[in-house]
């Protein structure tokens, strides 16, 4: 039976957590700068600008975005196996001649 070596479980650990607060960092980073392009840091207009309208318009551009991106992704993936059954028709019309 092996034994478990601690240190290798500790870096392990911590390369996990760092990878999450990271992540995290990243996720509100990207948000903070995706509403500072409709927030007013006013009295009067932080209340207009923080609304349910603006926030889904911005989860629509999100959403939008990666339908396109899904959709180009499965574009890519049809065309790579067209690509590959049309190899393996010729390969087995170049085995069929070849067996001829």
């Amino acid at each position: 039976m092996k034994a478990v070596s601690y240190s290798f479980v500790v870096r392990r650990l911590a390369t996990i957590l760092s990878v999450a607060v990271l992540s995290l960092s990243l996720i509100a980073a990207i948000t903070g700068i995706l509403l500072s392009f409709y927030y007013e840091p006013t009295a009067g207009g932080a209340i207009n600008t923080v609304t349910v309208v603006h926030l889904y318009t911005l989860h629509s551009y999100i959403l939008s975005i990666g339908g396109l991106i899904l959709a180009l992704i499965h574009l890519g993936g049809l065309l790579l196996e067209e690509k590959q059954e049309k190899q393996q028709l010729i390969e087995s019309q170049i085995n069929l001649s070849l067996s001829e």
